[in-house]
């Protein structure tokens, strides 16, 4: 299987700028966490499936 360069460099790409975001110096720990808290909801939304008629919450 072959994965072409662009590919690879825009995954790596976001997840530096992800890196980035958590690790600012310039925050303390609290904001860390509201920030990867809002990392994880926004990106299950982006893959939530899209039949979710009968799920649960």
């Amino acid at each position: 299987m072959h994965i072409g360069s662009a590919v690879l460099a825009r995954t790596a790409a976001e997840h530096a700028s992800k890196a980035m975001y958590l690790a600012d110096p310039e925050i303390g720990w609290k904001a860390r966490i509201l920030r990867a808290r809002n990392l994880f909801e926004s990106s299950h939304k982006e893959y939530k499936s899209s039949n979710d008629a009968g799920r649960r919450n």
